[in-house]
């Protein structure tokens, strides 16, 4: 029971930067890691609320996947891979040439609190439901959102909800939002499906050169510089 008791004074301890970095270091350090996203729209505080889609993340070592809409991306150790089923087009990018690129934004696609913790302030409401419970606050007029909220898994470290709140409309910006809030479901750590980091559903190579297969003929190759 002293060791339980110990372990709680200890957390409680915690300041919430430090608390927010077990986070951060939960992404770097997983080697595998899947989520599923949704994401609802609010127009008003009465609204029900709207889906806007789904949508998925797969990371696996250095590979990486994510789908949401109709864009699709994909890393792996031969190329990134950027589709837009929309524009129907498929850009690829040489893995040598955008390594650099991707090692210092190696997590980008993955919900991020960087761009959060450089708001105005940041309060920790403690556990609820076993979810740590944050907000973050903007108080400039000038951004669109005014208050981020975050649940993060007590466990596990990883997201499990973010909301975010709108700034009301002004005679120079109209948002027409409320709140959008996006969940992370279906979190694991198991090594996911290796398919999902293949692009040659897309393409094939004749001597090192991507051409699309018959299947996306119809779509616009695009070779990056």
């Amino acid at each position: 029971m002293l060791t339980l008791c110990g372990a709680g004074l200890i957390l409680h301890a915690q300041t919430p930067g430090e608390l927010l970095k077990e986070t951060t270091l939960a992404y770097l350090e997983a080697k595998n890691l899947s989520m599923d996203v949704v994401v609802h729209t609010f127009t008003s505080a009465s609204d029900p609320g709207t889906l806007l889609g789904n949508g998925m993340i797969r990371k696996s070592e250095e590979n990486y996947y994510s789908k949401f809409l109709t864009d699709e991306l994909i890393v792996n150790g031969t190329c990134t891979v950027v589709l837009d089923h929309q524009e129907k087009t498929v850009t690829w990018y040489d893995a040598e040439k955008e390594k650099k690129k991707k090692d210092k934004n190696r997590n980008q696609q993955l919900p991020n609190l960087d761009s959060l913790a450089n708001g105005d302030s940041i309060v920790y409401r403690g556990l609820e439901n076993g979810q740590r419970h944050f907000l973050f606050y903007s108080r400039s007029i000038k951004t669109a959102i005014r208050l981020t909220e975050v649940f993060i898994d007590d466990q596990t470290h990883f997201i499990t909800q973010i909301v975010y709140f709108y700034n009301d409309n002004t005679a120079e910006e109209a948002y027409d939002m409320y709140k959008v809030v996006i969940d992370y479901v279906n979190i694991s750590t198991t090594k996911p499906t290796e398919t999902f980091f293949s692009e040659r559903k897309f393409l094939s190579y004749t001597k090192g050169t991507p051409a699309l297969t018959a299947s996306y003929s119809k779509y616009k190759l695009i070779i990056a510089p």
